[in-house]
């Protein structure tokens, strides 16, 4: 078994700390993959940067017990593709279970592309085996009845506890000011258009083959016409289920009320936009395809 140390939740992220973060979620940003790094802390008590790697586009990893120079390790460090800043299930039970393993693994972190924040939790007690059995049981339950690519967090609220820190200069966002609601507003809003887009995207590079043959006059025709119906099924039949999910989530971490998370998102939620935004990038695959075609039929020089 580990022994304890002495660790105190930073005010401020150490510089080097922050630049793998920053490096990671750029990463994850490029490859649509997640990536991961130990934190560690040394004697004298200082956070610092273990064991890197890059994971899938759904999952992140380290070497288990992950690599740290000295001291000990106290958390992990993961990014999540698409401004997706809130914790999976599975991410909740990996801290609460390595915590029986390892009494000093208690803070972890989470990074998003296109948001300005780090997400933190603190473990707020030390896991025990009935524990960890009782929440293990919880997820695999809610595993097994919902199935999994409808899986959402389970309620382990109780004993985890965020922080959110600036990505820009990596210091702690005080509770209970107007700045760390301003801060959770801005997650809300770009995770919730980052769901639809995640639910809506997929099949963008199929749709620019069935259009890629079309004259540009046509092209226009069908932007209306799809644009439309997009916007359509955002409003009417994607919107409602994955706010709900999305705020349930909120809740759980920052213990915002659904009303109040569904006015943050109603207040500013553009359908309209989001459409455009499927709209333009069938559009740029349309013109790579339209342009690698031309390419294809030149004749070679002699």
């Amino acid at each position: 078994m580990t022994r304890p140390i002495r660790f105190r939740i930073p005010e401020k992220l150490p510089p080097e700390v922050l630049s793998t973060f920053r490096d990671l979620i750029r990463k994850t940003e490029e490859t649509g993959r997640e990536h991961t790094a130990s934190l560690c802390v040394d004697e004298q008590g200082h956070l610092f940067i273990g064991e890197v790697k890059e994971g899938t586009e759904a999952e992140g990893w380290t070497d288990y017990p992950p690599s740290c120079r000295v001291g000990v390790n106290v958390g992990l460090f993961h990014t999540h593709p698409n401004a997706l800043l809130f914790w999976s299930g599975g991410d909740a039970l990996e801290k609460i279970l390595r915590n029986e393993i390892n009494p000093n693994y208690r803070f972890n972190c989470l990074g998003s592309p296109g948001q300005s924040y780090i997400l933190c939790h603190v473990l707020l007690k030390k896991t025990d085996a009935e524990t960890a059995r009782s929440l293990s049981k919880r997820y695999l339950d809610e595993w097994n009845e919902i199935g999994i690519h409808e899986l959402e967090n389970p309620t382990y609220s109780e004993v985890l506890k965020d922080i959110l820190y600036r990505l820009d200069t990596g210091e702690i966002v005080r509770e209970h000011t107007l700045e760390r609601e301003e801060a959770i507003e801005q997650i809300i809003r770009k995770a919730h258009k980052a769901l639809i887009l995640d639910f809506l995207l997929g099949s963008e590079e199929f749709r620019a083959y069935e259009v890629a043959h079309m004259s540009d006059e046509e092209f226009e025709r069908w932007k209306r016409r799809e644009e439309r119906n997009i916007k359509e099924t955002i409003e009417y039949v994607v919107n409602k289920p994955l706010k709900e999910q999305l705020c349930d989530m909120m809740k759980e971490i920052f213990g915002i009320p659904n009303s109040k998370c569904y006015f943050i998102i109603d207040s500013e939620f553009d359908p309209g936009e989001i459409a455009k935004t499927i709209i333009k990038e069938i559009q740029t695959l349309r013109e790579k395809l339209r342009k690698e075609r031309r390419e294809s039929l030149k004749i070679p020089a002699t």
